[in-house]
């Protein structure tokens, strides 16, 4: 390739793993340059004159196929991203606010679109950096040397240490989510609270709400009705704002109750704060129970009785999940030696 194309590939390679949604997009506008030459690609919405639907596309057939070679990808698509489904074309002069990468990015569509010769080796050294990314985050979990000595003290130990520690990377808040996830799984198993309930599949940490239709991070349903929903906040502080819009969400989904985890509460407005949680148990029947999500992990994890298998599952879902970085698995890693050897 020209030496301005590798050069700009060698600049993207830098940041790809957390733009998910700028190689998603390259990708797709790539592989569409090479069916249908003729297209500008440039043109990336049917807004636009003369354009196509990109995000048709990646929807249906690019971020399925990623996801199928277990690759980095996104949930659904790569034009999800306000910064990128704007409708206007990507040439220099596009107004997208792309936080990280704009440049290296619409420098790739340019080459894309006017020397096309070389958009299959831009996606192919895209490809192959993704690729490097798969192999890097791949961990392998040793069994466990004696399940029955795990030590819940260390254990939550632990994971307090993989909750609170601060990452260069994006992702972290994600764990104490899995965490509960895993709890609240083996919950629907062994506390009778929980009969015939199961925990709905968790969706993407990165999609709002709104998106996902869904009442919060955790939903566990009861013979299909909704039963209990959790919003895990980590260090978000709690004020009356968020209340009112999990207020909004419990009126509209119908919870029995509803969590909302965050390690600080405002202490301007916590007095309005249990004013409101009192008003909706009154007005709605649902409790509103704000606590701090490390207090509950311990809690719950001492009423069940399989340690080995959270730990083990919990692990599983950690090393898997495309949302977490490298540097959140080396940390679950070494914490899981670390209790597989004391």
């Amino acid at each position: 390739m020209p030496y301005e194309i590798s050069n700009e590939l060698e600049k993207f390679e830098k940041i790809i793993e957390n733009q998910k949604g700028l190689f998603t997009v390259l990708i797709t506008l790539g592989i569409h340059k090479i069916l249908f030459p003729e297209q500008d690609i440039r043109k990336h919405q049917h807004s636009i004159h003369d354009g196509f639907s990109g995000r048709t596309i990646d929807t249906k057939f690019i971020t399925p196929t990623l996801r199928e070679l277990d690759l980095p990808s996104m949930r659904e698509s790569g034009w999800l991203t306000r910064s990128l489904e704007q409708p206007h074309a990507y040439d220099k002069s596009y107004p997208g606010k792309i936080k990280t990468g704009k440049e290296t990015f619409l420098n790739l569509v340019h080459f894309i679109e006017t020397q096309s010769v070389f958009a299959e080796e831009i996606i192919l050294s895209i490809l192959k950096s993704l690729n490097e990314i798969k192999k890097r985050n791949q961990i392998i979990l040793k069994p466990l040397i004696s399940p029955e000595k795990l030590s819940l003290d260390n254990i939550f130990s632990g994971l307090e240490t993989l909750v609170n520690k601060k990452y260069s990377s994006a992702g972290g808040s994600k764990i104490p989510v899995l965490i509960c996830y895993s709890l609240l799984n083996i919950f629907c198993e062994e506390v009778d609270r929980y009969k015939n309930c199961y925990v709905k599949k968790m969706g993407s940490h990165l999609s709002p709400d709104f998106r996902s239709k869904a009442s919060g991070d955790i939903e566990i349903f009861k013979k299909d009705i909704l039963f209990e929903s959790y919003e895990i906040k980590l260090d978000i502080e709690i004020t009356s704002h968020i209340v009112n819009r999990v207020k909004d969400k419990i009126y509209e989904h119908n919870p029995k109750r509803y969590y909302l985890l965050s390690s600080r509460i405002s202490e301007e407005d916590k007095e309005l704060i249990y004013q409101e949680l009192n008003l909706i148990k009154k007005e709605h029947g649902c409790q509103l129970i704000i606590d701090n999500p490390l207090d509950l992990i311990r809690r719950y994890m001492r009423v069940i009785n399989k340690l080995d298998y959270f730990v083990e599952t919990l692990g599983e879902m950690i090393v898997k999940d495309p949302e977490l970085k490298i540097e959140h698995k080396k940390e679950w890693n070494d914490f899981y030696d670390f209790i597989n050897q004391n």
